[in-house]
């Protein structure tokens, strides 16, 4: 049996967290957070499911 991939949803507000100040601390965790799941996706370990942005 095949397990299904978790699925997570990163808002395009978390792409550019790296950017913020990462002094803080809880900034700097979440960046971190967020570069893990990234290379989850990146690997093909979960699925990653984003917002578009619109103007």
């Amino acid at each position: 049996m095949l397990k299904e991939k978790i699925k997570v949803y990163l808002d395009t507000s978390v792409y550019n967290k790296q950017f913020d100040d990462q002094d803080q601390t809880r900034i700097r965790l979440e960046t971190e957070s967020f570069l893990s799941i990234l290379e989850k996706a990146v690997a093909e370990s979960i699925i990653n499911i984003s917002s578009s942005a619109t103007i």
